[in-house]
């Protein structure tokens, strides 16, 4: 009786239980770009934080200090190009530059949109300041030699998508880390907006 039972009801449980990860995956992720959305990036990010700040930063291995260094990103020109060309072309540049961060990162990094807009959010694990503003770098030589990253629109223009990137890491200053995400972004979107004033 019981198996019966069960038997029965199997099928509508692992039916809800698919429905519930879809329910889930919709809630941390970006539709559009398939990359973490802000409430998902946050869930991952921040119990990272939380244990750095508990440890003192201080990681099992040896006495080694383990960092987490945050990247904001901005696509430069974005409304323009918005603007101009319409929503599909903005659309397609958001999906491109998304899947451009996802390639040119490692698998351990954290890649995420941090608004609804053109803005962009990467969490380097592991890797401290000076290692991070080396990686963003290598990440702006990728981009302007990318093919990804040139599009072509409806009427045969091409556009080179180019963005404007701020780095903050938790131990940029050993004295005073920050293993607030909201503060580090506060640095890192500082730090973003004097690249994009450096390109004007």
């Amino acid at each position: 009786m019981f198996m019966e039972w069960f038997l029965r009801l199997f099928p509508r449980y692992r039916r809800l239980e698919k429905e519930l990860k879809e329910l889930d995956s919709l809630a941390h992720e970006d539709v559009l770009t398939q990359v973490w959305n802000r409430n998902g990036f946050k869930r991952l990010v921040e119990p990272i934080l939380e244990t750095m700040a508990r440890q003192n930063g201080y990681q099992v291995r040896g006495d080694a200090v383990a960092d987490v260094s945050l990247v904001l990103i901005d696509i430069d020109k974005f409304k323009p190009i918005n603007d101009t060309f319409g929503h599909e072309v903005g659309d397609r540049v958001l999906k491109r530059f998304a899947q451009f961060l996802k390639m040119s990162t490692r698998r351990i990094d954290i890649v995420g949109r941090w608004y609804q807009g053109d803005e962009f959010v990467i969490a380097f694990v592991g890797v401290n300041h000076q290692s991070a503003l080396r990686h963003v770098q290598i990440l702006k030589e990728k981009a302007k030699l990318s093919p990804m990253l040139t599009l072509q629109t409806n009427s045969g223009q091409s556009l080179q998508i180019g963005a404007s990137f701020g780095v903050a890491s938790v131990f940029e200053d050993p004295r005073h880390p920050v293993f607030d995400l909201m503060r580090l972004a506060k640095r890192a979107d500082v730090a973003m907006y004097e690249d994009k004033r450096k390109k004007e």
